[in-house]
């Protein structure tokens, strides 16, 4: 792989912190339950499978180091959020004020979106080069377009990179790119952050949707064929070497949709079945690491990954949380003398779901009534534990 490096400036690198959102909480329904997964529920497809294709989405939900809501092309983010207090009633995320925006993403000390004219602008830390528009500095606060990214449809990130999904389904991508992940056989050091350039991904076609780890990209195709690139997650990538910045198919993933992804590992859903790979430490027991592995849970719709748990919804709108559960993130009271990670627990009171979204201590949920319910940990002041509650968006 090259190298591209400029000699240090000696000047001490700070390292952002990630911001966990923090939101205020009403008064909580009864306690989450533990029950087991079910083979199949009556009335569980048909109707449910069906709302998940058409339902049209008045906004998107982001649970990432903030809790922020993209609606009417405006991203709204809030570090306290009441259940009575409408999230897009809330400002606008500092900077965007004048951006009609089509999408977001966040990494872990920045922040990407995509806008109505194609563009992608960044904002937040550079340390790595993640914001892909020359800029030297370790930090640059107001959004700045990202040069050579036209026609943009959908931005994704991981920690340091940051790939664009294009109109036309190929791929460009930037950032930290120390084993491939980028797609790019140039490995830019801190240093020469102002040289990162975005560059095509070339070998993947026809991309509806990415996932970005620490330093693997995975992406999935229309057509069913699942591509991945970077540090090897599976033993079947192996062939290529332990990091290639090529792409190369995966065949046991192919047909999977709803990518998702940690800094460490993946999850998908992949007929019906949620699977997972990579380092598999804090959300699966059996997992292992170099092999996929099935979670139990029946007729998966969507899966969401966070720092150390994940969540699913099936296709009777039931939401399953697994892995760790450090702060009630999983739904269920937290247990201090538990280290393993918990099997697929459904999450008690919550209305019909629709998607989930697993964020760092929390979870939440998007019902068929538009409606957004949330649970773990939210106020880091108190370290206050909420089982689900109604967050107002609209």
């Amino acid at each position: 792989m090259a190298l591209a490096a400029r000699v240090s400036d000696n000047r001490d690198m700070r390292r952002a912190l990630a911001i966990s959102a923090v939101l205020a909480c009403g008064s909580p329904p009864p306690a989450a339950e533990v029950v087991s997964v079910p083979a199949a529920e009556a009335g569980a497809s048909p109707t449910h499978v069906a709302a998940l294709a058409s339902h049209a989405r008045p906004f998107e939900l982001f649970v990432s180091y903030r809790m922020c809501a993209l609606a009417r092309g405006k991203l709204h983010c809030r570090d306290n959020v009441a259940p009575a207090i409408p999230l897009v009633h809330g400002p606008v995320l500092e900077g965007l004020e004048k951006l009609d925006v089509a999408s977001a993403a966040f990494g872990r000390d920045f922040g990407c979106v995509t806008t109505a004219a194609g563009e992608v602008e960044c904002f937040g830390g550079n340390h790595f080069g993640q914001l892909g528009a020359g800029v030297r500095e370790e930090q640059h606060p107001a959004p700045i377009v990202v040069p050579g990214v036209r026609g943009a449809r959908r931005v994704y990130a991981g920690p340091f990179t940051v790939c664009a999904l294009l109109e036309d389904g190929r791929v460009s991508c930037w950032g930290k790119n120390q084993q491939g992940e980028n797609g790019s056989s140039t490995n830019y050091l801190e240093a020469a952050r102002e040289l990162v350039e975005p560059q095509i991904v070339r070998g993947v076609s026809n991309v509806d949707e990415l996932a970005l780890a620490w330093n693997t990209t995975c992406a999935a195709a229309t057509d069913g064929r699942v591509w991945c690139w970077g540090s090897a997650k599976l033993a079947e990538q192996r062939a290529g070497g332990d990091a290639n910045e090529i792409p190369a198919l995966v065949p046991s993933l192919a047909n999977a949709k709803s990518l998702t992804a940690n800094e460490e590992s993946f999850c998908a859903v992949r007929n019906e079945k949620v699977v997972c790979w990579g380092n598999l430490m804090t959300l699966s027991a059996g997992g292992a690491r170099d092999e996929l592995t099935t979670i139990p849970i029946e007729h998966a719709q969507r899966v969401s990954l966070g720092s150390l748990h994940a969540c699913a919804v099936d296709a009777a709108g039931a939401v399953y949380c697994f892995g760790s559960n450090t702060a009630g993130e999983i739904g269920v009271p937290v247990d201090k003398d538990r280290w393993q990670p918990l099997p697929p627990t459904r999450v008690a009171g919550i209305p019909r779901a629709l998607d989930v979204y697993a964020g760092s201590s929390n979870s939440c949920a998007l019902t068929i009534q538009n409606e957004v319910w949330c649970w773990g940990r939210f106020d880091w002041e108190t370290q206050d534990v909420r089982a689900p509650f109604r967050v107002a968006i609209l």
